[in-house]
């Protein structure tokens, strides 16, 4: 199940620089249907920016829940409130790589 967010308030445009192509859309599907990497819970795909000040890329995402993905009232273990190096480390593996390497996965499918 693939959960998505509305339009932020007072966002002039939207954060992406293109839609997403087929293969991306199959990919944040396959991505979304994991459930949360941290509790399993059904997830929202999260983008995992390359770099500092990188753009969204819809190939790099992650399937975090709401409560892991943002900041919320009871939440002190989201990505936005612990940052990508804290959120990696609670994780115990690289956020990015992970994301390559399932990037690299929905590729080869898409392939063979």
């Amino acid at each position: 199940m693939l959960i998505t967010k509305g339009r932020k308030v007072g966002r002039i445009r939207d954060k992406r620089s293109r839609p997403p192509d087929a293969l991306e859309k199959a990919h944040m599907q396959r991505i979304a249907n994991m459930g949360c990497l941290v509790c399993g819970m059904p997830a929202e795909v999260h983008h995992v920016k390359d770099g500092a000040g990188g753009k969204r890329d819809h190939r790099y995402i992650a399937p975090l829940c709401p409560r892991h993905h943002r900041i919320t009232i009871d939440s002190e273990v989201s990505y936005e409130a612990l940052g990508r190096a804290a959120f990696d480390k609670m994780l115990g593996y690289d956020l990015l790589e992970w994301c390559k390497e399932q990037w690299r996965i929905t590729n080869d499918m898409a392939t063979n």
